[in-house]
């Protein structure tokens, strides 16, 4: 009896591990819709396509399917929150996957631990980036104009190594305008909260990679976060909703259970 449990036991195991391994390929495309009656009208129905944590390293583990996902999706904006690098030597074919991606108003994002770790020299990635049409963001803001009104890209660096500068990527910002925050942690949510954000996307966290059904993240990888706040949608405040990515990429262990990787669509809607 005790050999058929550990047998039984062994092959669930073993099963798991391998449905973890596949689950890593198989992105997803996952809806948000976000109201508020602080969205100027002109930007009513705004689509912003979400993508964090691509960690490339030249496998093809998802990488085209999230690119064919977010352009059929055909957002007004692409909006990136760091990790692209998987390692040194996938580093050039990266930006070209990056660079592919197209809003129709652009590609804008910041950049993540993994991308200054694995980056050829300091400035490469960024200057490299910026050469094919994606703008990145060292916490500063750009503003969006439609008609008489205004939507702020407000990006800020990596949290997670104290590269953050909230007050600064804000100090251009009309405090009375509508904000979304681009941090590749959700370290700074409270922050957020203090500042009036209206949107903070992030990632950084996988959404746990590794989950229990029923149960939010055990694994945050950012100390202090409420691990309720670890994956998908939260409300902070009456005025400021976190979005935080499960990311289309893996890093240790690679695999991933009841955790899909993912991209995300985005429509702003006022009301």
């Amino acid at each position: 009896m005790l050999w058929w449990i550990l047998g039984s036991a062994v092959v669930a195991t073993a099963g798991l591990l391998a449905w973890g391994s596949g689950e890593g390929s198989r992105v997803c495309l996952v809806h948000y819709t976000v109201h508020s009656n602080r969205l100027p009208p002109a930007f009513d129905g705004l689509r912003l396509a979400h993508l964090s944590d691509v960690h490339y390293s030249a496998r093809g583990r998802g990488e085209k399917l999230a690119l064919k996902l977010i352009l059929d999706s055909q957002p007004d904006l692409v909006l990136f929150t760091g990790d692209l690098l998987g390692n040194t030597e996938s580093a050039p074919m990266a930006l070209t996957y990056l660079g592919e991606f197209r809003g129709a108003r652009g590609t804008l994002g910041v950049l993540g631990n993994h991308d200054r770790k694995y980056s050829l020299t300091e400035d490469w990635l960024p200057r490299e980036l910026s050469a094919r049409g994606v703008q990145v963001l060292f916490n500063e803001s750009v503003c969006l104009c439609r008609e008489q009104d205004a939507l702020w890209i407000v990006g800020v660096d990596d949290p997670d190594k104290g590269f953050d500068r909230v007050g600064r990527a804000l100090a251009a910002v009309p405090e009375d305008e509508f904000k979304v925050m681009l941090a590749h942690s959700p370290k700074v949510y409270q922050e957020a909260v203090d500042a009036g954000v209206d949107l903070l996307l992030s990632g950084h966290t996988h959404g746990g990679q590794i989950q229990i059904p029923g149960v939010p993240p055990v694994f945050t990888n950012v100390d202090g976060l409420p691990h309720r706040l670890a994956e998908g949608l939260s409300r902070l405040s009456e005025r400021t909703t976190l979005i935080v990515s499960h990311g289309t990429g893996l890093t240790w262990p690679p695999i991933r259970l009841f955790c899909p990787p993912e991209v995300g669509l985005i429509e702003l809607r006022r009301g």
